[in-house]
């Protein structure tokens, strides 16, 4: 039975609490656990020419079957945010869903069973694509009859230039159509480099999504949030499984911190916590399978040497989980990472300090 509600999810911490004495944790490995949750993105890719809205309605209906017929809880983004920053204990397998300028198709075959089911829900939008109809019918007036359902929560997201006089824009009009002032925020094509992140913490806002694979936790950098995309080839139920069961891989000092890069090579590393790397792989969209280099110190460094012919590089390091549980699948503890070359679109002057993302 789907397990959704605030109310429930409060009376699960609550009980927790009592057994497990608060924030009190053995290890922070065991903590990083406890405060767990994976974000879903189902996000529409307009740079995308194969694109299908109505695909990615069909996709999200086949995981809310496997929603409604599991264990797996369905939180709000802010339950989890905050769960993470009180260090309290998230009843696993939780999740959270959040959808990225969605179409018409959301309203007409998503939204319906989003009521039904009482699931919460993040919609970030872009104004300007509302303003100026780029969201196939999907109006000011759409969201005016939904905002008010107390499972959605709506944030922002841009496309282009992110600069503090446009987000502050882009609130003003979200006041002005919706009445509300958004604090959550989703990079436009996944996109962020340190002049963004000043510029979202500098407008008021406590925290941004990326698109990069990955476990949020209360270690997580609140200005660069992971998300598993589910979207067009990355959306079958296999993935769905794997990514809403998955568990936060333990690092710190994870470099780069920018993901808009110049160059046609990337080296990205992590220092692993507690765990060993005997098991550790790493995957790459360009290349494939890549062997880690393991330095001093459990120090990992991921080499991508050759040329890179795309526009954007993923790479996904993970270590299995084995169930405790009989015929139990076998969980993954996840790190991506995600980058953009801008000198391989035909933005040719964007640079990794202009505070600027790629337009779709």
């Amino acid at each position: 039975m789907m397990r959704h509600k605030t109310g429930f999810f409060a009376l699960i911490c609550a009980v927790l609490t009592v057994f497990f004495g608060g924030n009190v944790f053995a290890s922070t490995l065991d903590t990083l656990d406890a405060t767990a949750a994976p974000v879903l993105v189902y996000v529409d890719t307009p740079q995308d020419a194969d694109f299908n809205a109505s695909e990615l309605a069909d996709n999200f209906l086949k995981h809310l079957d496997i929603i409604t017929n599991s264990n797996v809880n369905v939180i709000s983004l802010n339950d989890i945010l905050s769960a993470q920053k009180d260090r309290t204990r998230i009843p696993p397998p939780t999740i959270a869903i959040t959808f990225d300028n969605p179409h018409l198709d959301f309203f007409n075959k998503i939204w319906p069973q989003i009521l039904d089911q009482k699931i919460p829900i993040t919609l970030f939008i872009t104004p300007d694509y509302i303003d100026q109809e780029k969201n196939d019918g999907f109006t000011w007036e759409e969201l005016r009859k939904i905002q008010k359902n107390p499972h959605l929560d709506i944030g922002l997201t841009l496309y282009g230039a992110v600069t503090e006089v446009r987000l502050n824009s882009a609130r003003a009009r979200l006041r002005e159509e919706l009445d509300i002032t958004p604090t959550l925020f989703a990079y436009g094509a996944g996109i962020y480099n340190e002049e963004i992140v000043t510029a979202l913490k500098n407008a008021g806002f406590t925290a941004a999504f990326g698109q990069h694979s990955g476990v949020t936790s209360y270690l997580s950098d609140p200005y660069r949030l992971p998300r598993f995309t589910l979207t067009n080839d990355f959306a079958d139920t296999e993935r769905f499984q794997i990514a809403s069961t998955a568990l936060p891989l333990p690092a710190h000092d994870i470099q780069p911190r920018d993901n808009l890069v110049t160059g046609s090579s990337i080296t990205a590393g992590f220092t692993l916590d507690g765990i060993s790397s005997k098991n550790l792989s790493c995957f790459s969209s360009e290349t494939g399978k890549i062997t880690p280099v393991i330095l001093e110190k459990n120090r990992i460094e991921i080499r991508v040497n050759e040329e890179i012919s795309s526009t954007k590089l993923r790479i996904n390091c993970t270590i299995p989980v084995a169930s405790e549980i009989a015929d139990e699948p076998t969980r993954y503890r996840w790190l991506g990472f995600f980058f953009s070359f801008p000198e391989k679109t035909e933005l040719q002057n964007i640079q990794p300090n202009d505070a600027t993302g790629l337009e779709p």
